[in-house]
């Protein structure tokens, strides 16, 4: 058999093995169902709000909700009468205005004190400005905020906020991604050697073979799952609010082309590489329940904390460094594409540094989890793992 037909069969079981169609199905029916369920709720209970009888005594007139307030007008000389209704229960409150200053007298605390303040917070305003002299909407011209209008000189564009929004979208889905599978890689990794048939194994299929299977098959689920969380929020925010599915249709077609490829490419190639960072960390582990080692799963927490330390500056020396690192460059050359200008050759020779990282990472993977899953009671040091990525077959199960 191939190793390439070894791979993809390993790939397959792995895959099979964490995603069951079944499952997928009664995720989204119970997801789906939770979600519409709880905007039933919601509406139910915004149209099931008890209408609140409130008695005003204002010289000016506030602007209630007349669905939830059953508003009265009193003069002030009822006042003692509409204080003795409220002690009695049969008034839920008395507002009492005097510009600027206004009182409300309740029976119990008022959960809907803020919608009532709200509104006297705007009349009473527009009182004052009459009173004043002053146009409400000459204030609002003089107290507007100056918009600044950007040229750049060369033909130059300023940044899209189109296009930072989708990098921090594809970002999220990166992590989200790393964060699910990760999971089901730590136990796919472990498994055998738990089992004690990693000996079984490796007399069928090779172990840069396995390795490979593991990761190209759970990273599948990983995507898979996210996709369809993904999915499910926008089908049912479009259900419940509406404009959902318009706005990521906006969303994608507002960014350039261009930005739009770099953007996903440095996406997928920093998925992949912390996906096989963790295998290879995995692979050395020899009880998953107590190990230090199971931390590896922060490791890829960098990648978004330097984008948030330097994202003030994206042309200073420390974002230019991190953008060619592959541990922190899927977050930040994106980041300085959106921000500033980058070079052509300088995106593409930080995505062949990744993927060159990649291959090496992957290929120290499979040497670590063939000597790693036949040595038991301990966990290599940094020392022998060198060693192992260094060493040949035979050296490797001795």
């Amino acid at each position: 058999m191939s190793y390439r037909k070894q791979v993809l069969d390993i790939a397959c079981w792995e895959f099979l093995h964490f995603f069951k169609l079944r499952d997928l199905i009664i995720s989204i029916v119970l997801v789906g169902g939770v979600s519409l369920a709880i905007a039933g709720f919601s509406y139910w209970q915004e149209r099931s709000r008890p209408v609140i009888e409130l008695a005003v005594i204002s010289p000016i007139e506030l602007a209630l909700d007349s669905e939830h307030f059953d508003v009265k007008a009193h003069g002030p000389t009822q006042k003692d009468q509409l204080e003795a209704a409220v002690a009695r229960g049969e008034l839920a409150g008395l507002l009492v205005v005097t510009p600027p200053r206004a009182t409300l007298l309740a029976p119990r605390e008022p959960l809907w004190l803020d919608e009532i303040s709200a509104a006297v917070t705007a009349a009473v305003q527009n009182f004052q400005l009459d009173r004043l002299g002053i146009d409400r909407a000459q204030l609002e011209v003089a107290m507007a905020p100056v918009a600044i209008a950007v040229e750049l000189v060369g033909g130059q564009t300023t940044h899209s906020d189109d296009s930072i929004t989708l990098s921090m979208i594809l970002t999220g889905l990166m992590l989200v991604m790393l964060i699910t599978g990760i999971g089901y890689l730590f136990v796919g990794v472990t498994g055998e050697k738990q089992q004690r048939v990693a000996e079984q194994i490796f007399s069928i299929t090779s172990a840069q073979a396995l390795i490979d299977g593991k990761i190209v098959g759970i990273a599948a689920v990983s995507m898979l799952s996210t996709l369809q969380l993904g999915a499910i929020g926008l089908v049912v925010y479009e259900l419940v609010k509406g404009g959902a599915l318009g706005w990521a249709l906006n969303l994608f077609s507002a960014v350039d082309f261009g930005q739009l490829v770099v953007l996903a490419a440095f996406a997928a190639v920093g998925f992949a590489f912390w996906f096989v960072v963790c295998a290879a960390l995995f692979a050395t582990i020899d009880d998953p329940h107590s190990s230090a080692r199971n931390n590896a799963i922060a490791l890829p927490m960098l990648a978004p904390a330097a984008v948030f330390l330097g994202m003030s500056s994206p042309d200073s020396v420390m974002m230019q460094v991190l953008s060619w690192l592959p541990i922190t460059s899927m977050t930040v050359m994106p980041a300085r594409v959106v921000l500033s200008e980058v070079a052509v050759w300088q995106i593409v020779l930080s995505l062949a540094v990744s993927i060159a990282a990649i291959a090496f990472v992957r290929r120290a993977a499979g040497r670590l989890y063939e000597a790693g899953m036949l040595m038991y009671g301990k966990e290599p040091s940094l020392a022998e793992m060198l060693h192992w990525m260094r060493s040949g077959h035979a050296d490797r199960r001795a």
